[in-house]
């Protein structure tokens, strides 16, 4: 038996091949007659296999509407300023910066200057010098912040700012990012190279709860939405924990 696997995030894909040939299928493509699992992008899946129950598919979509995470805080937000007390509680200090202009490059630019803008006053440099102020202060109050593409998941395009000196350096690759590649550059800082055109900057929070008090993990539920808003929650969801034990900052 064989499968063809083609994640786009290459620690994804690893695990992805490791797990299945751990369990003895040979790495192939979905063309072979002995493929038996495919787990590609939706644009390349063997449908005609897998129509006619040939192939089992598992299929990488795209992140819209309320998956978005800036539309989602959007959401919560307006829940929490109408008195929804349970959203307005646990919903931490949060700002989006979106890309508003009318084509999509000119998006991404608008919505890194937009983030550039909100890092560097939320970690305005220290009077004597980048990295020096141990302990950062900002108008916020708050020491550590993260920041999250808007569309993005398996942690990519996520970065924790906790000083000055780690903000100018997020701030260099979000410059750099704006900037054509120069193959002669040896400062070892690589672009983004981002198409995000909106970010999430939230509030770490320094106790989070834990699974067994040692675990970060998230649930995952399917949601139906029909017509005006009418909501259908699927019984079943998924928990995705971390595989090692969450460190004390």
């Amino acid at each position: 038996m064989a499968f063809h696997a083609a994640y786009t995030i290459p620690e994804t894909q690893r695990a992805i091949v490791k797990h299945l040939q751990y369990r003895g299928l040979r790495r192939s493509l979905s063309r072979d007659k002995q493929c038996i699992i495919q787990w590609v992008p939706f644009s390349k899946t063997n449908w005609n296999r897998a129509l006619n129950h040939e192939i089992i598919v598992g299929n990488i979509l795209v992140h819209s509407g309320l998956a978005n995470k800036h539309e989602l805080f959007r959401i919560l937000q307006t829940a929490a300023d109408g008195g929804n007390a349970i959203v307005a509680d646990l919903l931490p200090r949060t700002f989006t910066c979106t890309g508003t202009d009318s084509s999509e490059c000119s998006r991404i630019n608008d919505g890194l200057e937009k983030l550039s803008r909100l890092l560097r006053r939320l970690f305005p440099p220290a009077a004597g010098g980048p990295g020096e102020n141990i302990e950062p202060t900002n108008e916020c109050g708050s020491q550590r912040w993260v920041v999250k593409g808007s569309a993005t998941n398996n942690a990519t395009e996520v970065f924790i700012v906790d000083s000055d000196r780690a903000c100018a350096k997020l701030l260099l690759k979000l410059e750099r990012s704006l900037s054509p590649r120069n193959d002669d550059d040896e400062s070892g800082q690589p672009p983004l190279a981002t198409a995000t055109t909106s970010w999430v900057v939230q509030e770490y929070l320094e106790t989070p709860l834990l699974l067994h008090g040692k675990l970060k993990f998230h649930l995952r539920c399917n949601v139906l939405v029909v017509g005006n808003a009418e909501f259908f929650v699927h019984r079943n969801f998924i928990c995705h924990a971390a595989t090692e034990v969450r460190e004390c900052c």
